[in-house]
Formats: structure tokens, C-alpha cells, sequence
């Protein structure tokens, strides 16, 4: 990133937090998978029920997901971003394991996202799969990645 990109970036932030749409927490929080965020959340489904955020961290976009989905999980394999992650919304579902292998219902969830996570997932095309069969029919899955 040019520090050009980064310089709007922040003036993003200030204006936001400045203006009232984010709060001082949220602004000490910002990262770049931040900026993502309102992309997937202006996508979802109107009448979106269920939602799974892999590869959580610390939650953030679990949390904003819960905003306006009934039911999230925030799913992580680092068992320390997780502890972080509770503080951010305690009636999101937080479970520490891998998307890979944990026995999710199949085909149960209205919207999956997953920002900055799929590159340290080992097979790309297994990964999609397992996100497609995670999605309810009809589903929405949302993935900003960082692979090749």
C-alpha cells in the first residue's frame, strides 16, 4: 500500500469519527480489513438469519454482522484473538477451531464471510467448496482474500 492510499485511508477514519459514524474505540481498532467491511455488510441479504465469519480475529465484523443478523459465529483458529473477540459482542457464538474440519451443519447459514483468511487456508479450491456447502441455498457467501 502507497502512502498515498494510506493518507486517504486515515482521513477516511478521522472523517468518520469525527462526523459520528465510528466511535473512538472503533477508530483505535481500524486495520485495512476494516475498510472491507461495509462492502460485505451492504451486501447482505435483507432477511438474512444465520451468518458465519471466518477466520474472525478479533471479531469486528462478527460483531457488525450481529447488528443485522440474529444469529453469527465468529469462527478462529487462534484461541487469543478469540479472547479478544468475545469482548467485542458476547451473544455472538465464538468457536475456536478450523472451517476445515469442525462439524458445521452443511448448508445452514445465510450469509459466510471471510476477510484476509483464505491464504493461510492449505487448498484454495477446497476451501470454497467447504464455504459453498456452509451456504443455505440461496446463500451469500462474502470473501475479500489475499491469495494468489
Amino acid at each position: 500500500m502507497d502512502s498515498g492510499t494510506r493518507n486517504d485511508r486515515y482521513r477516511e477514519t478521522m472523517r468518520s469519527l469525527h462526523s459520528g459514524q465510528m466511535d473512538i474505540k472503533r477508530a483505535a481498532q481500524w486495520n485495512s480489513n476494516i475498510h472491507y467491511h461495509h462492502l460485505i455488510l451492504d451486501a447482505l441479504p435483507p432477511n438474512a438469519q444465520t451468518a458465519l465469519d471466518v477466520g474472525t480475529g478479533n471479531g469486528l465484523l462478527a460483531a457488525e454482522l450481529h447488528q443485522r443478523v440474529p444469529a453469527v459465529i465468529g469462527l478462529d483458529p487462534d484461541a487469543e484473538a478469540l479472547e479478544s473477540a468475545h469482548g467485542e459482542d458476547h451473544d455472538v457464538t465464538w468457536i475456536h477451531d478450523d472451517v476445515l474440519t469442525y462439524p458445521l451443519p452443511l448448508a445452514s447459514f445465510d450469509v459466510v464471510t471471510s476477510i484476509a483468511t483464505i491464504h493461510h487456508l492449505p487448498n484454495l479450491d477446497q476451501t470454497f467448496s467447504r464455504f459453498a456447502e456452509l451456504a443455505a441455498p440461496g446463500g451469500m457467501v462474502a470473501v475479500v482474500g489475499l491469495a494468489r
